[in-house]
């Protein structure tokens, strides 16, 4: 099992709450300029969590690897023969990672995006092996979180 305080700064993962926060102000200085930020704010918050979405989504389902960008553990010979692959992609019935949605923070500047709550628990049972083998597929690296400013920042340029 893993210590929950072994997630990068912004993740929050517990029982009740699987989240990662951004502070778009600063992910976005010197990338995006400051009054074209504030002008479009809302619209640029709004791209970032579509992409960090979708790239959770893609790099779960189709890489089969975790945030870090570690393969997953692998599923138990049983488990895999039930769900007729040995591919570990986190779609069981897919609820877990279709709940990921945009969640309510009340500090400026800042989004959070997290497992919508009916999914939680099996969530974090995921990210920190708790109950289930560990496989960390919330959240985005600092790679992907600057692959994403990027790409939103050539619409603003």
């Amino acid at each position: 099992m893993v210590d929950r305080s072994s997630f990068p700064k912004g993740f929050k993962v517990t029982k009740k709450e699987v989240s990662q926060k951004f502070n778009m102000k600063t992910m976005t200085k010197g990338h995006i300029k400051n009054k074209t930020y504030v002008e479009n704010k809302d619209e640029i918050m709004d791209k970032f969590v579509e992409k960090a979405i979708d790239t959770i989504n893609k790099r779960t389902v189709v890489k089969s690897l975790d945030f870090e960008g570690s393969k997953f553990t692998k599923y138990s010979p049983e488990y895999a023969k039930s769900k007729g692959s040995k591919k570990v992609n986190m779609i069981k019935d897919n609820y877990m990672l279709a709940s990921i949605e945009e969640g309510e923070t009340t500090q400026t500047n800042t989004l959070k995006v997290k497992l919508g709550d009916d999914q939680t628990l099996k969530g974090y049972n995921h990210m920190v092996g708790d109950t289930l083998p560990r496989r960390s597929f919330f959240g985005l690296s600092e790679k992907e979180k600057s692959k994403i400013v990027s790409d939103i920042a050539k619409d603003y340029d």
